[in-house]
């Protein structure tokens, strides 16, 4: 089944909203992680060694692991979808990268507030 030239330009559209939510939800999990790094700095488990110096290295890092991460999702997002959309699931396999980036984004950013 082949998508009509409207649907091929909201499904086009519904990618980068998808692929947007994705930055968004690595954003959120960027500051997760450093909320966790803080909490661990000043907690009695500290590591050995740990400072609030940590904190830039560490951002950098998991910046660097986080945009790998988005574009290897974006890549298999957009071979997904072009896939589904072959086989008339193109809805529904939108809905669950929508369920899946929203959820993300939920428990970052109730790590980020529980640990503030």
């Amino acid at each position: 089944m082949r998508l009509t030239a409207g649907q091929a330009a909201l499904a086009i559209i519904v990618w980068i909203a998808l692929a947007a939510l994705a930055v968004l939800a690595g954003w959120y999990l960027l500051a997760a992680i450093l909320s966790m790094a803080g909490w661990l700095i000043e907690s009695p488990w500290r590591p050995y060694g740990w400072s609030q110096e940590i904190l830039v290295p560490l951002s950098r890092f998991v910046t660097l692991i986080l945009g790998a991460a988005w574009l290897f999702l974006v890549m298999f997002m957009e071979y997904d979808l072009r896939r589904a959309s072959s086989e008339g699931r193109f809805w529904r396999r939108s809905g669950w990268y929508l369920l899946f980036l929203v959820a993300a984004i939920a428990v970052a950013l109730g790590v980020t507030v529980a640990l503030a």
